[in-house]
């Protein structure tokens, strides 16, 4: 259940009140926010249908632009970027009973502790399983839609439900005069959820109606049944989309049955549990096998071990998410002896104090793991 109320959005009609429910720093001329908006963005395209894509500032001049997703980020702006990690709080509070419990148990993007792990782990023993894409979920969802559903549901006046809109939305692609939700921001998956909350309300219950589980992460729908699912559901659900301004993304479309391997968001249903896949366990493998084969004579050596360690580490600690165990005692043992001398920085350095605090620690564990070695 959707209950705008909870939130302190609900009724915040004063320009005053809304910054600081925000923390929009004082500074901010909001009554000109669409003049200075884009600007707190860095903008990059990265291409569809690649592993490990590399960002791209600008493309190529004989690139399709099809073959690439524009990705809007916050990452320059800290005001933004808190603003908006403040606002899908207060959106988030509209899913959330007194006592913190979800109210919604088919969605598992945007909300913490719920994840796509989760989200196939709902799916484990059906032997049906269809997976639908919605065709340009975000995109779709536009400045219009996003202005009267702030009104509409959180009783908000036309002026702050348009800042709130120029604060949640980027230029649409290929368009200098509309906007939408965007890829990259916090905001985007809670709202957009939110804003189709009925239709996917409707879904669920249409499914719940004929014993389907559904779940949804971000725009991958998952319908799941020990029965077959019908033509007749098919049929309707297609419907219901198109009836709503949707398209279901007709290259997506994913059916299994009973004798096929299920795939599903990344992970293998299988009889035992998750399972992820063996190109995961084959790159954990020639990671740990390229960390054993690598000196560390200077601080360069010493940067570059630490980034294949981190992502050794963080391969290994997915696979143990997924299925409950790690796939090696090697492993482990090599990850508990040396994330030592490794410690993971996730934060960004704000000025130069903290960029130097960060140098000097490096310096001080490349003179421990060369003792280390040395010794060893």
């Amino acid at each position: 259940m959707f209950v705008p109320s909870n939130s302190r959005l609900y009724k915040c009609n004063s320009k005053k009140g809304l910054m600081n429910l925000l923390e929009i720093p004082q500074d901010i001329k909001i009554k000109k926010l669409y003049q200075i908006i884009d600007n707190e963005y860095n903008k990059f395209y990265i291409k569809k249908g690649v592993k490990k894509p590399q960002p791209l500032f600008y493309l190529p001049p004989t690139s399709n632009i099809n073959d690439y997703r524009l990705i809007y980020s916050n990452k320059k702006s800290q005001w933004l970027a808190k603003t908006q990690k403040k606002l899908t709080k207060e959106l988030v509070k509209c899913l959330e009973t007194s006592s913190n419990v979800y109210t919604v148990n088919y969605l598992f993007s945007g909300l913490k502790k719920r994840s796509f792990i989760n989200n196939a782990e709902k799916h484990l023993g059906s032997k049906y399983v269809l997976q639908i894409d919605i065709k340009g979920f975000f995109p779709n969802t536009n400045e219009e839609r996003i202005i009267n559903f702030f009104r509409d549901k959180f009783m908000i006046d036309w002026d702050i439900a348009k800042i709130l809109m120029l604060l949640v939305t980027t230029p649409k692609h290929n368009s200098t005069h509309s906007r939408c939700l965007s890829q990259g921001l916090s905001t985007s998956t809670i709202l957009a959820f939110l804003i189709n909350n009925s239709l996917f309300e409707y879904i669920y219950q249409m499914s719940s109606n004929r014993n389907i589980d559904m779940t949804l992460y971000v725009d991958d729908i998952t319908f799941s049944s020990i029965d077959p699912i019908s033509q007749d559901f098919i049929d309707k659900l297609f419907g219901v989309f198109k009836s709503n301004r949707y398209d279901v993304h007709r290259g997506k479309i994913s059916f299994s049955d009973k004798k096929t391997t299920k795939l599903l968001t990344g992970l293998y249903l299988s009889k035992c549990g998750l399972k992820t896949p063996s190109s995961k366990h084959l790159e954990l493998k020639n990671k740990y096998e390229n960390l054993l084969g690598m000196n560390i004579k200077d601080m360069s050596d010493y940067r570059r071990y630490k980034q294949d360690f981190l992502e050794f580490a963080g391969i290994l600690n997915y696979i143990h998410q997924v299925e409950g165990d790690y796939p090696s005692k090697k492993y482990v043992k090599f990850k508990r002896k040396f994330q030592q001398f490794f410690p993971s920085t996730k934060k960004r350095p704000k000025n130069t104090h903290e960029k130097n605090s960060i140098s000097i620690l490096e310096n001080k564990k490349f003179q421990q793991i060369s003792e280390y070695l040395s010794s060893s």
